[in-house]
């Protein structure tokens, strides 16, 4: 909850509460990742009482709700009211076993080469990517297993150095854009100033004031760590379950919104009893109903989305493929009647579990550059099955110009291995 320096009591108190329930209505209630938003409602609800929060059991792994205790999906199943996963599992262990589910079959050995090379720190080093090159791994293959420890994993596991490391989680920290960039730019242009603490030289080059600068140092603090962290210290969580879940029902491809699984809101029913007494009851009934209608409307869009994703992906979903049709987010905006940058908020830092199982980040859904994967994926099929150069040559032939390395990368992504 925000609230703001006042001296009077009473405007102080009532601008806290429009703070905390505009925060909730705001343009960036859609953006914000699940955890940032199940963490504002809990707020939301300590601050106004006529809120009620009902937290209901998910499986950890993949964010549907249990049925009997027990995942209807991958069967795992809740202990003792708590669907937290074991603390005992390290983050090695836990990152070996997220990255084996979540990476396609041909790319097996290549993660575990990937991952014996990472050191202690989690980073991969100059050294050792030359090192799972020498063994084999291809540049198209390393860059997608990065890819899938990423996803599965810290952010910034993989990354060749500390700084590279920060720079990688600061891409996937939930931050405006005129955050990260000025984050960027801290990390970078401002690193000696900030290594020396020179806040207000850093201010005085960005035009702002020093407690800008250290508002959002702070937070970066709670944010980004120097090191992805694999070694022997505490265990990491588990990974955040996809926000969509892509499934097969009837013959047909369904969108399922794993964050409405866990939550429910209501409005107290006491309140409700009371609401025709007391002008702040009916003013908290006001707030909560509004929080309420925006969360279902955030709800609402991200189903919507998601409707519409699997029917136009349905023939790839249904394959097992990433192979998609072209699906830029402007068509998708016109598509669903609402604005072109509802779709990029709604898209950012989201990831999606497809019918395969496969975990991918829900921006890989759109793009015009499917056109390509498409092309890559329909030669692939044929048999026999030419080889990467003649693939290229066909493609060429059809106006579609890739390099031979965008084509394994593409094949990879089929889980086709090389020929």
């Amino acid at each position: 909850m925000i609230t703001g320096p006042s001296v009077q009591a009473a405007p102080r108190a009532e601008l806290r509460t429009r703070v905390s329930v505009s925060t909730m209505v705001s343009a960036t209630l859609l953006a914000m990742p699940a955890g940032d938003l199940r963490d504002a409602v809990l707020a939301e609800a300590d601050r106004n009482p006529a809120l009620v929060v009902r937290q209901r059991p998910v499986c950890p792994r993949c964010g549907r709700g249990l049925a009997a205790g027990a995942c209807p999906r991958c069967g795992s199943a809740a202990r003792g009211g708590d669907v937290e996963p074991a603390a005992t599992v390290s983050a090695w262990h836990a990152l070996h076993r997220d990255a084996r589910l979540a990476a396609p079959r041909a790319l097996a050995g290549a993660v575990a080469t990937v991952l014996a090379a990472l050191d202690e720190r989690g980073l991969l080093t100059a050294a050792a990517r030359r090192d799972v090159l020498r063994h084999g791994v291809g540049p198209a293959q390393l860059d997608a297993v990065i890819e899938v420890l990423r996803a599965v994993g810290p952010p910034g596991v993989a990354a060749a150095t500390p700084a590279e490391s920060l720079l990688v989680q600061l891409g996937a920290a939930p931050l405006r854009p005129a955050e990260r960039a000025l984050a960027r730019r801290l990390l970078t242009v401002h690193a000696g100033w900030l290594e020396a603490g020179e806040l207000a030289r850093i201010a005085a080059a960005e035009d702002c004031s020093p407690e800008v600068v250290r508002t959002l140092l702070t937070r970066l603090g709670r944010l980004l760590r120097p090191y992805p962290g694999l070694g022997d210290g505490p265990s990491r969580p588990a990974p955040r379950p996809p926000d969509l879940i892509f499934e097969v029902a009837g013959g047909r491809v369904r969108a399922l919104v794993t964050e409405s699984e866990g939550l429910a809101l209501d409005v107290d029913p006491g309140y409700l009893a009371a609401a025709g007494r007391l002008a702040s009851v009916r003013d908290g009934m006001r707030d909560a109903r509004t929080v309420i209608s925006r969360v279902q409307r955030r709800w609402s869009m991200l189903q919507r989305l998601g409707d519409l994703l699997g029917e136009h992906h349905a023939p790839a979903l249904l394959a097992g493929s990433t192979a998609f049709a072209p699906l830029t987010q402007t068509k998708a905006a016109q598509r669903l009647r609402v604005h072109e940058s509802t779709i990029s908020r709604a898209v950012a830092h989201r990831h999606a579990r497809l019918v395969s199982g496969q975990l991918i980040a829900l921006r890989r859904m759109f793009g015009t550059n499917h056109d390509a994967r498409a092309a890559v994926a329909e030669l692939c099929s044929t048999v026999p099955r030419p080889p990467d150069r003649r693939v290229v040559e066909l493609l060429a032939a059809r106006g579609i110009v890739l390099s031979r390395r965008a084509v394994a990368k593409y094949r990879l992504e089929l889980g086709l291995p090389a020929r």
